[in-house]
Parts: structure tokens; sequence; C-alpha cells
């Protein structure tokens, strides 16, 4: 990916690498059908940010059938408002 190398965990129809340096996920590729027609839907995962020691990807893009998406995230948040007490 991108001049990386990645590891793949293949399941049933889709197909989701893992940069081997950082262990972040970098793409996801689905077959999928739809009214008797195959396609690819590929998914990139970039531009990761870290929010209370977890990683997330800022940069989205979608790419099916020729036709590219992107998206960012513009602000991410985690948990806000909740406590353990909501847990019990």
């Amino acid at each position: 990916m991108n001049g990386n190398k990645a590891h793949v965990l293949a399941v049933e129809n889709t197909k989701i690498y893992y940069d081997i340096e950082t262990g972040l996920k970098v793409k996801g590729v689905s077959s999928k059908n739809k009214l008797g027609r195959s396609f690819e839907q590929e998914l990139f995962f970039s531009k990761y940010t870290a929010v209370k020691g977890l990683k997330f990807p800022s940069r989205l893009r979608i790419v099916v059938g020729g036709k590219e998406m992107d998206f960012q995230v513009q602000t991410l948040s985690l948990n806000n408002g909740v406590n353990a007490g909501d847990f019990r």
C-alpha cells in the first residue's frame, strides 16, 4: 500500500489491509453484487489522529465503479459526557 507492506485479512468477499509498520488499517476492499451486477468497493483510511490514546482515520476515500468520494473528519470526540456510573 503506497510503497508500504501490508498484512491482508480476507473474510468472505472482503479484504482488509493493515500497514505492517504501524498496524493501522489502510484499505478495505469488498466485492458486491447488486441487481445482478458485480463490482468492487474500495475504502482507504489515512491521516490518523490520536484521541484519548486511540488512533482514528480522519480521511476516508471511497472508490466505487470508477467514481471517488472523499471524506474529511472535522471534529472527533470520544465518550464526551460519559462516566463509569453510566455502565452500572
